[in-house]
């Protein structure tokens, strides 16, 4: 299809909206008791360019459309341009009195020269648009023969080339019939009536004020009746149970209260008149209401139970099925033997089997449970008696398709009866939204984005015409939603969501979500963990059945954060990929202690979900099995490799399925790496210091493939880190700088960039400790310049980074690389004695954010091998007198207020890791056992405050293990902190301590924590007591973490 919808210059575009906001000035005459064409003769030009408009986007259902022509010209050529699928239709509207056959060849012409299967192509004539179907649209009626066989004649000259349709008044109005919201809007009330039948949508359910606030009964003038009924219940039980019904619907219809009070009294009459069955179906279609509402049963289930007894085997299934979707709420019921109970009640009489059926299918749909037979439910309902009509009915058809599409059928075949029924007007406009509703959001979970937007946009119009605001504005949030797609970026949500926040109008269809949401929330709110389950799963059902995509997500969300209360951390996750929350999705597994199988997320339709699955393997590869890891692996290569081209490789799905892969690590199968090296490969070229969203996944996989076994995977894997090296992609230093520069040619190739000038290449040899004529001159250079800058001095700008580290790394493997033969490099030594000072009065500048001192701090760790003992206690000295006295910047006193917990805007400038830094220093540098005290006593105090950050803990931990701290009590201390690098400190501590308890080895091996189990198994081999504990590294070996399990299993 040909997208380009610029006409020529004699045809100007005309704004959709403004043609469609006309009304008209005149009124039509009033229509005749029989009517069968519309007056459109009566209405002006531009009125009826309007409704031919209003059929194009209403009645033939075409998007993206688009008006061009000199508007309300009687004679007036007007074309309507918009697609359908991969076709592009055009309409022209011609307001004429008569059209006879010269003028309709004529307006074919005039557009379209001659047919091109026909005429050679050197003798076409251009077109304004490249159109696969052409409209005359006329107000006229067409009564002449001879029109319809000259129309009939140009359908056979361009049959293969140019589809040809005419819409005259008798046409447009057989298509009009059935929309009488649009009739009423062109013609009025009397013609939309008698023309269409149609009435116009009544206002919201509210019942007289006095009925509310006083009795009902009173005001309707029930008393009577119910007196009555109540004075027969005892000899005529029948009767009192027709007065009780009726007074029910009477309250009913009214909106006024206790209408379900009757209908339980009219219940328990019919059973005492031996009416069973009767009582039996009011009962179940209770039970039914109750479930859709997320109300409990109680009492109900029991009575329905006691009647099913007489009734026989349907009435014993329909109780299966109510009994089975009660459960769901909270334990979720296994579909096969409720589906076996739907089968045999297809033949069934029962008039509540397909309503039944209804309310198993959309908790189907709800849930999205992958072990769920769709197709044999699809099946079963598909053979359902026809009991269901409007809502209910279109509810179930949906279902149905929703249903084939699980099963792998497509969007647009799923509906394409339905759609075409709602095309055709056969339900008015509320029912019509829904189905648009529901199809837009069938299209977007298959990424079909531009349809489904414009299945919202026909939606929105729909419920405005049926005056349903709240699907007015679910529509308009829905589009809002997929407006943020890649592909829909000229698309504004913004708009979008600003319409919908200015519709205040809160009528729906579907009744009861915003409700549904406040009861769900304020179940979270007050943590009640069942009721928030029960009542989250709902929102979840109504805003699902409802069509609505975004509303869906927040729902979904909602309950999968119930979920997770109730320690359903699997079925949360699933919850969370199949909203496509991503990175909550990934937090979420933090508590699962074994591997919980997504894949068959991966499999989605839809590129969010399998985003988000990937995300999920990616906090879970360390759990997964080796005997899946082949499996898993491939599933996630099918992922990158669709998603993957050079051209647009950012996607986050290629993203996220690479990371995935990289988070396997050593395990990554040989096939696989060699595969997806190849695809990586074509992301290295660009320009230098060009980044890609893709490049921090690149980086993760090939640092992965260095840790293979296998050297086919190994050699590429450093060849093209070196080339990311080149190219400079972002934080490719700290990538290389973590892997051994032992592996096979990745130290000479780093030292090859170095000696071309490569200031990275050079900070990672630094950082190996490895030395050279690039390092030292880069080490002297990068000292002399923060030598030279100002200290203890006010400023106005700050330099965040670590530059001291920096260069404390350069100048240590400037010094370590002199071969100790050689004479000492006095130059060298003798810029570090002046750094040295430098460094203590960067530690002491009360004018320098904690950030920058911490880091002239650290930089004294990386030193202390090459400073004197006398150096080393001088430095302790004054960086312990820091430690006791900091001082505090003002952005260091901005950092600890931003970080309020109602503080929307946070900022870290070091303050909260400095006086920790310090002290981890101080223990480092200490050449005294008094020196070392004095450190382990601060330390004591430090831990026994909260550490507020990982940071904080990890540094604390380090802390502990440099000042060799042996006290039971401090491990024991340390094993009971919230942060796992605590905990492993603990685990290296008691792997030191010679007086170590067995129980706290079993401790630690239990801990929660990954990391802490894998400490413990790497410690009791490196401190060689592993013979000690066999039992201990025996579990450890059989730990379902495969980094623990290789700990344990180190020889």
């Amino acid at each position: 299809m040909n997208s380009s919808h610029s006409g020529s210059d004699d045809l100007p575009e005309i704004p959709l909206e403004q043609v469609i906001a006309r009304t008209s000035n005149t009124a039509v005459s009033p229509p005749p008791a029989i009517a069968t064409e519309l007056p459109f003769a009566e209405i002006s030009p531009p009125v009826f360019e309007k409704l031919v408009a209003e059929v194009v986007l209403s009645v033939d259902r075409l998007d993206d459309v688009h008006i061009y022509g000199r508007s309300g010209q009687n004679q007036g050529g007007l074309d309507i341009v918009g697609s359908k699928g991969d076709e592009l239709h055009i309409y022209q509207v011609r307001r004429i009195d008569h059209l006879t056959p010269a003028a309709l060849r004529k307006a074919v012409v005039d557009f379209a020269g001659p047919p091109h299967t026909t005429t050679p192509q050197e003798e076409w004539v251009a077109r304004r648009f490249d159109a696969n179907r052409f409209v005359v649209a006329t107000g006229c009626t067409n009564d002449d023969r001879a029109v319809t066989d000259e129309l009939n004649k140009l359908k056979g000259e361009y049959r293969g080339d140019l589809e040809l349709a005419l819409y005259d008044a008798r046409w447009l109005s057989i298509r009009l019939r059935h929309h009488g919201a649009l009739v009423r809007a062109v013609f009025g009330d009397a013609w939309s009536t008698v023309f269409c039948g149609y009435i116009p949508p009544s206002g919201t359910g509210v019942g007289d004020g006095h009925g509310l606030l006083n009795d009902p009964l009173e005001i309707l003038g029930l008393s009577d009746d119910v007196a009555k009924a109540r004075a027969v219940e005892d000899t005529a039980p029948a009767e009192s149970a027709q007065i009780y019904q009726n007074v029910a619907g009477a309250l009913r219809d009214a909106s006024l209260p206790f209408a379900n009070t009757f209908d339980d009294q009219a219940t328990a009459m019919f059973r005492k008149a031996g009416n069973t069955a009767e009582a039996f179906t009011r009962t179940v279609d209770s039970l039914i209401n109750r479930c859709t509402s997320a109300q409990w049963l109680s009492d109900r289930l029991r009575t329905a139970i006691e009647l099913a007894e007489t009734l026989g085997p349907d009435a014993a299934d329909l109780l299966s099925i109510i009994k089975a979707a009660d459960s769901w709420f909270t334990h979720g019921f296994d579909l096969e033997p409720v589906v076996g109970c739907i089968d045999r009640l297809t033949t069934s009489d029962h008039p509540l089997v397909a309503r039944t059926a209804l309310l198993v299918a959309e908790e189907v749909l709800t849930d999205e449970d992958p072990a769920d037979d769709v197709q044999r439910l699809a099946d079963a309902l598909e053979k359902l008696p026809n009991q269901l009509s409007g809502q209910e009915l279109i509810r179930l058809r949906c279902c149905i398709a929703d249903l084939r599409i699980r099963g792998g059928t497509t969007a647009k075949n799923a509906y394409a009866v339905l759609y075409d029924e709602a095309v055709a007007a056969a339900h008015q406009d509320p029912t019509s939204a829904l189905i648009e509703r529901r199809y837009g959001r069938a299209l977007a979970q298959t990424d079909n984005f531009l349809p489904a937007q414009n299945a919202y946009r026909r939606a929105v119009v729909d419920a405005a015409r049926a005056t349903l605001g709240a699907d007015v504005r679910d529509g308009l949030r829905s589009i809002a939603g997929l407006a943020y797609q890649p592909s829909l970026v000229q698309y504004g949500g913004t708009r979008a969501m600003e319409a919908a926040r200015a519709t205040t109008n809160t009528d729906q269809l579907i009744f009861g979500i915003d409700q549904a949401s406040i009861v769900a929330l304020e179940s979270l709110a007050d943590d009640n963990v069942s009721d928030a389950v029960r009542q989250c799963h709902h929102w979840l059902r109504l805003e699902r059945i409802s069509g609505s995509y975004y509303d869906e997500r927040i729902a979904r969300r909602h309950y999968a954060q119930a979920l997770l209360r109730a320690d359903q951390h699997a079925h949360s996750i699933r919850q969370l990929v199949q909203a496509g929350e991503t990175k909550r999705a990934a937090s979420a597994t933090a508590d699962l202690t074994s591997f919980v199988d997504f894949t068959d997320q991966l499999r989605a339709r839809s590129a969010d979900i399998r985003t988000s699955s990937s995300a999920v393997h990616t906090a879970l590869a360390d759990l997964i099995p080796d005997i899946e890891v082949e499996r898993i692996a491939s599933l996630l290569e099918q992922v990158f490799t669709d998603s993957h081209t050079p051209e647009s490789a950012a996607t986050n799905e290629s993203i996220h399925s690479l990371e995935a892969i990289a988070a396997l690590r050593w395990r990554i199968p040989t096939d696989t790496a060699t595969r997806i090296q190849a695809l990586v490969r074509e992301l290295l070229p660009r320009e230098p210091g060009h980044y890609r969203f893709t490049d921090r996944a690149v980086l993760k996989f090939l640092s992965a493939c260095t840790e293979s076994s296998v050297a086919s995977v190994i050699s590429p894997a450093i060849e093209m880190l070196v080339e990311t090296l080149r190219y400079d992609f972002g934080n490719v230093d700290h990538y290389i700088s973590a892997l051994d520069p032992s592996l096979p040619g990745l130290q000479s190739a780093i030292e090859e960039l170095a000696a071309s000038g490569n200031a990275w290449a050079v900070n990672i040899l630094s950082g190996w400790g490895i030395g050279g004529p690039s390092v030292r001159e880069l080490a002297i250079e990068l000292a002399a310049k923060l030598i030279a800058e100002p200290v203890d001095v006010p400023r106005s700008q700050y330099i965040n980074g670590n530059r001291c580290t920096l260069a404390a790394e350069r100048l240590t493997s400037a010094l370590t690389s002199v071969p100790a033969h050689n004479a000492p490099d006095l130059e060298v030594i003798g810029i570090m004695e002046q750094y040295v000072s430098n460094l203590i009065r960067r530690i002491e500048d009360r004018h320098a954010i904690a950030e920058e001192r911490a880091d002239a701090a650290i930089a004294f760790r990386v030193l202390k091998e090459h400073l004197s003992e006398q150096t080393r206690s001088d430095v302790w000295s004054r960086i312990l007198d820091v430690y006791d006295t900091p001082g505090e910047h003002p952005s260091d006193e901005w950092e600890r207020r931003s970080n309020h917990p109602l503080s929307n805007f946070r900022v870290n400038s070091g303050g909260n890791t400095f006086r920790p830094e310090l002290l981890w220093t101080c223990a480092l540098l200490a050449t005294t056992s008094d020196e070392t005290q004095a450190v382990r006593s601060r330390l004591r105090r430090e831990m026994a405050r909260p550490a507020g950050s990982p940071t904080v803990a990890e540094v604390r931990a380090r802390t502990a293990l440099a000042v060799e701290i042996d006290s039971t009590d401090l491990i024991v201390e340390m094993l009971h902190q919230s942060e796992p690098d605590s905990r492993k400190a603990a685990a290296v501590l008691w792997t030191r301590d010679p007086h170590r308890e067995p129980e706290i080895g079993s401790i630690l091996a239990h801990d929660k924590n990954r990391g802490v189990r894998a400490t413990l198994g790497k410690c009791l081999h490196d401190s060689g007591i592993h013979d000690e504990y066999p039992h201990l590294l025996k579990q450890l070996s059989e730990d379902s973490s495969a980094t623990v399990r290789r700990a344990a299993r180190p020889y």
